[in-house]
Parts: structure tokens; C-alpha cells; sequence
């Protein structure tokens, strides 16, 4: 059995003669075919379903008339209920909760997952951080934007107007310097070895190498992040 509880939904204006109370949107919940689902409300009043007939959905209130069960059994079924209540010479409006007989929607789907970085290369660059002997702000700063520098020189790769393995390198030396992105000689080192391991020579780029290029780019750019954690 489900147990839902309906917060107390009051209009905010009185009833007057001319002025009809402002009823606020009806509270949804859900309730699959066949199952009881006990609806609560905080303060006692007269439960009803909306329509003359419903077939398919039935409502038992409590004798205190703090709740109700509730049971559908046609899926897709949308039914209003009705909770009245008692407030002297001037009842307040009723609450509304429209229940939806059926199953759950579909989950969102999950997040894919973040690429996992290269330990050993995460591990490289951490020794080649801990070997420079700049301040540790500083390299803490320069090894963020060389981080930024190489995600954003995946972008580079995809290009189309950028023809060559050298015109991509041009362009993310040309960025570097005016990114004053010019530190940890040791690590910029580093990442030109693993560039040289998988594009020895200049070459023009293809579909199939501008997305390897642009992955390798990635892989770079997320073990920098790693190495700064």
C-alpha cells in the first residue's frame, strides 16, 4: 500500500458574493491499477470523487475523516478527488488531488559517464607538478588552464576550416601564449610526447583522425584535471 499525504491547499482570498475563491492547482499523485493508495490530508474533512461516475476508481474515506483509500483500476485513468471543509458559517474551499491510475513514467535516463583519466599519465603529471619548482599557487593555476587549453583544442580538431595535425598544434601554441598558459615546461613536454606517440609527423586531417585527435585531446585535458585533485 502507498501512503501519500496532501498538504492542506487553501484558497487565499474569503469567499464573498462576487469574488469566486482562488483555488490553487490540484495536487497529482499516482496509483498503479488494482493497488489502495492511502491518500491523508492534516485537518478532517469530507472526501468525494468529482465526476457522478467512476466506474473504475473508488474511494473509502475514514470515519475521522483525516484520509481515504483510493483504488483505480483503469490505467491511464485521471480522477479528481474532491476533501471539503468544515469551517463554521464559512467553509473553505475544497483541496484537489487528481490521482493518475497507472504505472510510474519512465526514469530519466543516466548521465554518461565522465571519461575515466589515464592513471599513469595522471601520475606523470602530478611528478612532473611536484618537480617544478614554481610557487604552488601558481602552478596550481597554470596546470587548470593547461587543463581548459586542451579541452578546448578538441574543439580545434573537429574544425573543418583546420586542415592539418600542424595547423591544430598552431593554433593551440597561438592560444597558449595569449593565455600566458607558458609554466610546467615539464608537463607541456609531457603532453607533446603523447601527441608525438599517436601523430609522429604532420599529416592532413581525415574524419577518422580529426575525432582520434580530438579524443586524444580529451584524454589530456581530464588527466590535467585529475592530476590537480
Amino acid at each position: 500500500m502507498t501512503l501519500l499525504i496532501l498538504p492542506l491547499l487553501l484558497a487565499a482570498d474569503p469567499v464573498t458574493a462576487d469574488k469566486p475563491p482562488d483555488l490553487p492547482a490540484p495536487v497529482e499523485v499516482r496509483a498503479a491499477p488494482g493497488v489502495p493508495v492511502v491518500l491523508r490530508s492534516g485537518t478532517p474533512g469530507g472526501w468525494e470523487l468529482a465526476r457522478e461516475k467512476a466506474d473504475a476508481a473508488w474511494l473509502i474515506p475514514f470515519p475521522d475523516g483525516s484520509g481515504a483509500y483510493f483504488v483505480g483500476s483503469k490505467s491511464g485513468d485521471r480522477v479528481l478527488v474532491l476533501v471539503t471543509r468544515a469551517a463554521g458559517e464559512k467553509p473553505a474551499p475544497a483541496d484537489r488531488v487528481v490521482v493518475v491510475v497507472g504505472p510510474p513514467p519512465d526514469p530519466e535516463p543516466a548521465p554518461p559517464p565522465k571519461p575515466k583519466p589515464d592513471d599513469a599519465l595522471v601520475r606523470a603529471f602530478k611528478d612532473a607538478v611536484l618537480a617544478d619548482p614554481a610557487p604552488a599557487a601558481e602552478k596550481a593555476k597554470q596546470l587548470a588552464d593547461l587543463a581548459e587549453l586542451y579541452r578546448q583544442a578538441a574543439g580545434f580538431a573537429r574544425a573543418a576550416e583546420v586542415a592539418s595535425v600542424a595547423d591544430v598544434v598552431a593554433r593551440v601554441r597561438t592560444a597558449a601564449v595569449a593565455l600566458n598558459v607558458t609554466g610546467l615546461p615539464a608537463v607541456r613536454a609531457k603532453v607533446a610526447a603523447e601527441l608525438a606517440a599517436v601523430f609522429p609527423g604532420d599529416a592532413p586531417l581525415t574524419d577518422e583522425s580529426r575525432a582520434a585527435l580530438a579524443a586524444l585531446f580529451t584524454r589530456l585535458s581530464a588527466a590535467l584535471r585529475a592530476a590537480g585533485e
